[in-house]
């Protein structure tokens, strides 16, 4: 009888710990891992991808985006060279001309595109390339060269008051070459954004580890490519790539490249939410079909809802600090002018 009561205690202590398990995220706490290309926003979500023909059209399309949705933190890639979306602006110096520079003239001229980036209400710069054999985006072949450059790009955009991205994470490699299909994936018709590269998984570790981690760059951007020595899938999809970039000491957020190049299925961002902290998708009904699937994800086991809190936690604090670091724009100043 003795052994039933302490049994039955027991049972009665550990009763109150079970029911106070973590609740599942709501809905709205998971549209807080997305980044859409294509409006209209929603207050919850991460951020707005703002592209060049949608700054061609509204020059100041990104400063009226923050003052309708100042939750909703605004991307855009700006590299310098072939890839820059603002145009008649400074921009970063092209990859071509900056091994020329020096260091200092470097560092100024991307502070400076950075303030020109601030203006105009962007608060995230998908830049710098820091990987090697990226026709006319890499600063260099050499993996050490590329990352010592793509880290004073990095440290110069974070001084202009813009977060920087170093992407595209674990780097390409000379054999890569695009695929046109994919078995079980549904590739965007035409896109050449999809590459094999053939390699060692010694070779692959290699490259990722000349990522310039330690610089400033609170965000690193998973590649969309394949790496068969290590994996099947793309690296956005395999967990691997971002559990080595966690054992090397990063601690900043992790996010996609456009998923929609690998698939526009909502089954694939549960699985790229394996790996990252944000993906970027093109349409708001991407987000919409894809939280079900996440719930469900949760629910089974099949995402682990520990780590989808830290996720959340993350986001949250990086978000929460990219809102205070803004300044106000020339542009915010006429439109509050009487």
């Amino acid at each position: 009888m003795r052994t039933l009561i302490t049994t039955i205690a027991a049972a009665l202590l550990l009763a109150p710990v079970l029911c106070t398990a973590a609740p599942l995220p709501t809905a709205d706490e998971l549209r807080s891992l997305f980044i859409v290309e294509n409006p209209p926003l929603d207050p919850h979500l991460f951020g707005a991808l703002l592209i060049r023909n949608q700054l061609d059209v509204k020059p100041d399309l990104a400063c009226d985006l923050r003052k309708a949705h100042p939750t909703v933190l605004i991307f855009s890639d700006q590299e310098g060279g072939v890839v820059r979306n603002l145009k008649n602006q400074e921009a970063p110096p092209p990859a071509w001309d900056a091994a020329a520079m020096t260091p200092a003239a470097f560092s100024a001229q991307v502070e400076r595109a950075g303030k020109v980036l601030v203006n105009a209400c962007i608060d995230v710069d998908n830049a710098p390339v820091a990987e090697s054999w990226l026709k006319d985006r890499s600063y260099s072949n050499d993996p050490k060269q590329a990352a010592t450059i793509a880290a004073r790009f990095a440290e110069a955009m974070t001084a202009s008051g813009v977060a920087p991205v170093l992407k595209h994470y674990p780097g390409m490699l000379a054999s890569c070459q695009p695929v046109a299909s994919l078995p079980g994936f549904q590739l965007r018709k035409g896109s050449h954004e999809v590459e094999n590269c053939p390699g060692s998984a010694a070779d692959v570790w290699a490259m990722a580890d000349a990522f310039p981690l330690n610089a400033a760059a609170p965000i690193v951007m998973l590649s969309n490519r394949i790496y068969p020595g290590v994996s099947p899938v793309p690296a956005v999809l395999d967990p691997v790539y971002t559990q080595h970039l966690r054992a090397a000491g990063f601690k900043g957020l992790v996010m996609s490249d456009a998923i929609w190049e690998v698939s526009n299925r909502p089954q694939v961002v549960v699985q790229a939410l394996k790996s990252v902290d944000l993906v970027v998708v093109s349409l708001p009904q991407n987000v919409d079909e894809a939280i079900p699937l996440i719930l469900a994800a949760l629910q089974s086991g099949d995402l682990n809802p520990a780590d989808m809190r830290a996720k959340l936690d993350r986001v949250a604090a990086f978000k929460a600090a990219a809102i205070a670091r803004r300044k106000t724009s020339p542009v915010d100043v006429l439109n509050h002018v009487d």
